[in-house]
């Protein structure tokens, strides 16, 4: 655990000395405040102020330092961009209860409000922390710097925790990001929450968002899944609750694995870790609903229908020739083959491949095929639809190794004639 030294971006601290001069009071809150301590580098910059007489006053005195976007002014949220920067701005607030879901709730802003009555609507004490710029102290009235320290996770009120069903799955979220146990109370409220199908309540984007964060964000996403686990939570994304636990256990790992790898692209990312964790689904399972629990990206659907099917087909190839190669690769990139394969445990042919493919020029892509459609009109043929079959069979033969160059293939194509 770090000290709390927080080393607030230029900007930032010119806006904050602005709002006290003026006689307002800016805490930062949420995660920045919990990253801080945990040493980890945060460009999530919430910013709550005080004693200031309304909304409008306070977007009055950010108009100057950027673009403001009053995007969130239902819940008292201002969204100043800065050059370098995203900052929200909000007025501390109270929240009741209303309606279904986590958006069913009447958000007030009362003028004569402290930080302790704030901070009550948090869902953990992790996260009900504030630095508070103008005293440079931190603010901890529910003790999430001490659960931190000692690797708890606490909600800080019952009775606000259980209205917000998104909560569950920030929970499972946060056990696995900060390796965070779930103390008994917590756990004792989510399973009575999930009895009484809370998360039946959430729009579909909001799972998705949360569920895509844990493979995401956590080092080992495991930790997630097995808190799912303990918490009666699979059943909400089946069928991994169906699995023996050696499947579980072997899915879990490969997940983890992933990690450890650096991935540039997060769709890249979240393919590979649906793809592994369906590998051990029975073949008669639907994907499709699974996957959707975690995204709604029908590109990624597809390509991990594909790699699925494809890191299938490749364990029982014995003769991995170069025809071979050139025609896997037409149906996944070879770079990601490899990449899935070591993930399972298969190094020895994920190298053997990757050397093959960069010696044929293929890892990162299929060959491009030699023949094309402006080559056939110089031979004299008319567009139709004979084209898509003549360009076929060429590209086939080139996988096969038949044409090399593209002067072979003009030549095959002379021999059509004849």
């Amino acid at each position: 655990m770090h000290a709390f030294e927080p080393h607030l971006p230029p900007d930032v601290t010119k806006i904050c000395s602005h709002l006290i001069q003026k006689g307002m009071r800016p805490v930062i809150v949420g995660g920045y405040v919990r990253d801080t301590l945990l040493g980890i580098a945060s460009k999530d910059i919430d910013i709550e102020v005080y004693e200031t007489t309304s909304l409008e006053t306070l977007a009055s005195h950010l108009n100057s330092f950027g673009s403001l976007n009053h995007v969130g002014k239902h819940f008292g949220v201002l969204k100043l961009t800065t050059e370098h920067h995203e900052l929200d701005f909000s007025l501390p607030r109270l929240e009741t209860k209303t309606g279904l879901g986590h958006k069913g709730f009447e958000v007030t802003t009362p003028n004569q409000i402290d930080f302790t009555q704030a901070a009550l609507r948090r869902d953990f004490t992790i996260n009900a922390m504030g630095y508070d710029v103008h005293a440079m102290k931190l603010l901890d009235p529910y003790k999430g710097q001490k659960d931190l320290q000692e690797g708890w996770l606490r909600c800080v009120n019952t009775k606000t925790f259980i209205e917000d069903p998104l909560r569950i799955l920030r929970a499972v979220g946060f056990s696995a990001r900060f390796n965070l146990q779930l103390d008994s109370h917590l756990k004792t409220l989510i399973i009575s929450m999930h009895e009484q199908h809370a998360l039946d309540e959430l729009p579909k984007e909001r799972v998705n968002v949360e569920l895509s964060k844990l493979l995401l964000k956590a080092l080992h996403p495991s930790y997630g899944f097995l808190a799912m686990q303990s918490l009666q939570l699979l059943d909400f994304i089946p069928p991994l609750n169906t699995l023996s636990d050696e499947d579980f256990n072997t899915t879990l790992q490969r997940v983890d694995y992933l990690n450890t790898c650096n991935i540039a692209s997060q769709n890249t990312h979240l393919t590979y870790a649906l793809t592994l964790l369906t590998l051990c689904f029975n073949k008669k399972t639907s994907l499709d609903a699974f996957i959707k629990k975690f995204t709604h990206n029908t590109t990624i659907l597809k390509n991990v229908l594909v790699f699925q099917d494809t890191l299938k087909h490749i364990q029982e190839i014995h003769d991995f020739n170069d025809t071979t190669l050139r025609i896997l690769s037409t149906q996944m990139p070879l770079c990601h083959v490899y990449a899935l394969l070591q993930c399972i445990n298969k190094e020895s042919l994920a190298l053997k491949i990757k050397q093959q493919a960069k010696k044929l020029g293929i890892f990162e892509k299929a060959p491009r095929p030699l023949l094309q459609g402006r080559h056939l009109i110089q031979e004299g043929y008319k567009p139709s639809d004979q084209f898509k079959t003549i360009l076929n069979k060429a590209y086939q033969y080139q996988l096969e190794g038949k044409l090399t160059h593209l002067e072979d293939a003009l030549e095959w194509l002379k021999t059509l004639k004849m």
